[in-house]
């Protein structure tokens, strides 16, 4: 039996802007396969954007990864990191969720930022380098608005 943690972070692009309802109804749906397969992680959604942090057995990750990329709302996947994990960062979740909005997100600087009193240092630090200079990335272009200087940003890391 696969007992190595594993994880999978990636960023990629709705094919269409969803509300908030819907991407309660997505998420609720993900929540109950999650817990299915033991795995745990976060999506931060912003105007279409995406990124997902999957943590869980390496089998079980890699499954539900690949049924993302042959999912039809998600385009442009870029995977930021993937490898074996200690620990979980996002234990107590099966998928927490930030959808952030305009006014929110000029108000996020840096990593520490977005996840507020959610995690602890230690837990920030277990997020791959990569994926936190997407993350501090992301927030900065989003503030700019700028949707295509960030996909040709992220494309390029």
């Amino acid at each position: 039996m696969d007992r190595e943690l594993y994880k999978v972070m990636y960023i990629s692009s709705a094919t269409r802007e969803m509300s908030g309802e819907e991407l309660e109804t997505m998420m609720a749906k993900c929540r109950e396969k999650n817990a299915f397969f033991d795995i745990t992680g976060y999506m931060v959604y912003h105007e279409g954007s995406i990124i997902q942090l999957l943590e869980g057995s390496r089998t079980k990750v890699e499954y539900i990864y690949n049924t993302i990329r042959m999912d039809s709302r998600h385009q442009n996947i870029v995977e930021l990191c993937k490898a074996p994990i200690e620990n979980r960062v996002f234990a107590d979740w099966q998928m927490g969720l930030q959808s952030i909005d305009r006014l929110r997100i000029k108000k996020i600087n840096t990593i520490e930022d977005l996840f507020q009193d959610q995690l602890s240092l230690l837990q920030l630090e277990q997020v791959c380098s990569r994926a936190t200079l997407f993350f501090e990335t992301f927030l900065k272009l989003a503030r700019l608005d700028n949707y295509n200087l960030l996909q040709n940003r992220m494309a390029a890391l």
